[in-house]
């Protein structure tokens, strides 16, 4: 019988290595056999179907978060490609539209994204006012518009603020918004920052991924490269890459750790995983966000993923 690798695997079924190496080790893969520390993998294979793919019908979001009008989005598991299906088929009212925000921003329509969240800026949900002035500040700093940005900065401050309860809710919620906006908005982080082992187990599992991956991004900022890498790892192979925003920006993360350790080809792996996970939905935004970072990746002949992805890059260097 003929073997193939993880990676020839992944290229022949068009997902990421890290999923088939799960795959194997969950004996989802007929016939696959471990040859030390590798992996090999009968060459005429069946792809492993997705769980999250009914008989007949896709099964766009399998699980219920826990804070449901934080970054629902973010917080969503859906299957690359159905993004605007899921949101279509939500209930009409904030968490929608939020939704909508914060597709419009993470597919690179900053204008987009802004209006639909201004108007919950005040709204009386906090969750809901939480998440639009995120998504405003955002917005607004790749609009230039720095006012508006510093507005719904101190708008969290002040909604942070006046929770005098001090729940665990309350306290998980201050550390998540808290770190995404240092991380994404290129602040520092707070000094008063609830410590991670206190709130990241209170979060649902894509906040707590996209938590996860700020963490990383600050131990790089550190040049801790191996320790923020260590966690990545760690966070896709605990299910984060089902939830493709954040999944995009832990992959990202560790392209930026992997090029400065001069890891070229496990960068490539996790660029294309990235890419792999965003272009069927447009999700491009992070693409940008980071490509300063990405140690010039993007402009090795063989990674120029799409003339999409070209012009975006060409927008940040700009």
């Amino acid at each position: 019988m003929e073997y193939m690798s993880v990676r020839d695997a992944a290229r022949k079924w068009n997902v990421s290595a890290r999923l088939i190496q799960r795959y194997c080790a969950e004996g989802r893969i007929k016939g696959a056999r471990k040859s030390g520390t590798v992996w090999e993998i009968p060459s005429d294979a069946a792809k492993p179907k997705d769980p999250r793919k009914k008989e007949e019908a896709v099964e766009t979001i399998y699980r219920n978060p826990s804070f449901p009008n934080l970054m629902p989005l973010m917080n969503t598991a859906f299957l690359p490609g159905h993004c605007l299906e899921f949101i279509h088929g939500m209930k009409n009212g904030p968490r929608k539209d939020i939704a909508f925000a914060e597709y419009h921003y993470f597919s690179g329509h900053p204008k987009e994204a802004s209006q639909e969240a201004e108007g919950y800026l005040t709204c009386r949900d906090a969750e809901v006012r939480l998440s639009a002035c995120l998504i405003y500040a955002y917005s607004n700093l790749s609009l230039g518009n720095i006012q508006r940005a510093r507005y719904a900065l101190k708008e969290i401050k002040n909604t942070l603020k006046a929770d005098t309860e001090r729940s665990s809710h309350a306290r998980s919620i201050e550390g998540f918004i808290s770190a995404a906006a240092a991380a994404l908005l290129h602040l520092p982080l707070p000094e008063e920052l609830p410590d991670a082992k206190e709130f990241m187990p209170s979060l649902p599992l894509g906040l707590r991924a996209f938590a996860l991956y700020v963490q990383a991004h600050y131990l790089y900022l550190q040049k801790k490269y191996e320790h923020s890498i260590g966690i990545i790892e760690s966070a896709l192979t605990m299910c984060a890459e089902q939830y493709p925003i954040p999944a995009i920006y832990l992959h990202l993360a560790a392209v930026m750790d992997h090029m400065s350790l001069k890891q070229a080809d496990r960068a490539e792996e996790h660029l294309l995983a990235a890419w792999r996970l965003a272009r069927p939905d447009d999700l491009i935004e992070g693409f940008g966000e980071h490509h300063g970072l990405l140690g010039g990746i993007m402009h090795k002949g063989r990674i120029f993923l799409n003339r999409k992805l070209f012009l975006v890059s060409k927008y940040y260097i700009a």
